[in-house]
């Protein structure tokens, strides 16, 4: 279909020179094609090399003896754009991983312990081999918990009897990042990021109901950390690790699990 509409569009400016001179060749470009409007017209297309100076090869017909001339010329392609976004959508799982040897509490069940993420990355690539950018990102964070009402977690006691606990947070957040391209689309990520937690609560469901608990004084609103990946064309297995404190240690002593292990697609 475009090269249809490719055609009907070179033959209406070919009728539209009139009397220009059939030896005055002229190129019309669109896209990766270059029509040359000549005598006969020829439609070709540009191919673009991933780097380098690419020798592009255009031959006209002069109509008066009918004698064939050949022209050459170079063009540099980056064959990469040096601005880019990336739509991305993540899930992860919490582990047992630290490097502060602290004790989790409350009681993680870690196969009910998970993260989700989704947003924006905006980078600049300044080199074929580095790009560096930042991202706008929403993140959940749910941790099904054991014993932490009657370990004292929320200060007060619960009526009914406890089915499941949770401890869950709502985050918007950004980050540095550091992309090393390996080869075409093998990549890795690096960086540090940071979130505001716009929601924490602590959750207990009970055969009385579903209780909620917002403490303020316990739980922190900003959080820091880091994060890498190493990604092929669009899916990457991802790690994110914790710096800061969820719980104030004042109150609550320890902390939910601080490392993440997911996959993650984007688009």
């Amino acid at each position: 279909m475009k090269q249809i509409l490719y055609t009907i569009t070179a033959m209406a400016v070919v009728m539209s020179l009139g009397s220009a001179r059939a030896d005055a060749q002229k190129v019309l470009k669109i896209g990766k094609t270059e029509i040359v409007l000549q005598s006969p017209m020829k439609i070709q297309d540009v191919k673009v090399a991933d780097t380098g100076d690419v020798t592009v090869t255009i031959e006209t017909v002069k109509s008066k003896d009918g004698s064939v001339r050949k022209s050459t010329k170079k063009r540099h392609y980056l064959g990469y754009s040096k601005t880019f976004t990336d739509v991305y959508f993540g899930m992860g799982l919490s582990t047992t991983g630290s490097f502060g040897g602290e004790r989790y509490y409350p009681l993680v069940q870690y196969g009910k312990a998970m993260d989700l993420q989704t947003g924006l990355k905006f980078f600049y690539r300044p080199a074929r081999w580095y790009a560096i950018g930042t991202q706008i990102q929403y993140s959940f964070y749910s941790y099904r918990i054991d014993g932490a009402a009657a370990a004292g977690f929320i200060g007060e006691p619960v009526p009914g009897i406890i089915n499941a606990e949770y401890f869950r947070s709502d985050n918007i957040g950004t980050a540095w990042l550091n992309r090393f391209y390996i080869y075409r689309r093998f990549f890795i990520e690096l960086g540090v990021y940071g979130d505001y937690s716009m929601s924490k609560r602590y959750m207990v469901k009970t055969d009385a109901g579903k209780l909620k608990y917002r403490d303020c004084t316990r739980f922190t609103p900003l959080q820091a950390g880091v994060q890498a990946s190493v990604n092929i064309n669009s899916f990457s297995v991802y790690v994110k690790y914790r710096i800061t404190d969820m719980f104030n240690h004042d109150i609550l002593p320890m902390d939910p699990p601080r490392l993440d292990v997911g996959a993650m697609l984007s688009f």
